[in-house]
């Protein structure tokens, strides 16, 4: 049994797609909105998946950020989805948060109610694949990587991760216990393509912040409800700088 790999805009950063299929079962692994200023400017349409008759027999997701989870409403009813229990609950509230104001997360918040949850580091079986959901450390909680593996033929579908927060230092170790070796790794790469880019670790994030917040009474932070070890580490800071730190309803 052959198994094969195929990539959608794997020259850009955002709008993620990787389809894998083997003689008889074909599978999905995220389905992404393009981020702004994309080449991609069409709508994504996939043969079988969201255009013609079913051919795609499920769709795994890694996490919940738009450029992984964007389009999952274009996904049939009758096509499962599977996603990580802690992210798909925080993907609900956020749409739920979001509908009044987007559509779009309206229709989202329809296809969750269908979305059926895994475990991480459990094991389980989708026909020929047998699939490893692997923790990562990312900026969406609860993102994970995938160990697939069919007719004797074996990936690791890394999906989005970081090496500079702070779980990220754990990854050497548990590659080697959930992973091992495998025949193809796919690799998301937004650094690799930007090797400019300049990266503070969220310890050395939160001690520059742990420094305002000390040297002013009153700070204001924007960032991302949705990314939680960051609101830990700015926590943290404002408690060793004896700060009250206040989230919104949404964030709490």
């Amino acid at each position: 049994m052959s198994t094969n790999i195929e990539f959608l805009h794997a020259d850009q950063i955002g709008g993620c797609v990787t389809l894998i299929s083997t003689d008889t079962t074909k599978i999905c692994i995220d389905f992404g909105e393009n981020l702004p200023g994309s080449k991609h400017k069409e709508a994504l349409e996939v043969e079988g998946l969201t255009s013609g008759e079913v051919q795609y027999d499920a769709v795994f997701f890694t996490h919940y950020h738009g450029d992984h989870l964007g389009h999952l409403d274009a996904i049939p009813m009758d096509i499962p989805v599977f996603m990580g229990k802690i992210g798909l609950d925080i993907q609900r509230r956020t749409s739920g948060r979001l509908k009044c104001m987007q559509q779009h997360h309206s229709k989202l918040l329809g296809r969750l109610d269908s979305v059926i949850p895994f475990d991480a580091g459990k094991a389980f079986e989708f026909g020929p694949f047998t699939i490893m959901p692997v923790v990562v450390d990312h900026s969406a909680f609860d993102a994970y990587a995938f160990r697939i593996e069919a007719g004797g033929s074996s990936a690791f579908h890394t999906g989005d991760f970081r090496t500079h927060g702070f779980r990220g230092g754990r990854l050497p170790k548990v590659i080697d216990k959930y992973v091992g070796r495998v025949d193809c790794v796919v690799c998301e790469a937004t650094n690799v393509v930007r090797p400019e880019a300049g990266v503070l670790t969220e310890h050395e994030l939160q001690q520059e912040m742990l420094g305002n917040f000390k040297s002013h009474k009153y700070s204001v932070v924007f960032l991302s409800s949705t990314n939680i070890d960051r609101v830990f580490a700015l926590y943290h800071a404002a408690l060793k700088a004896g700060r009250r730190f206040l989230v919104d309803r949404h964030q709490k």
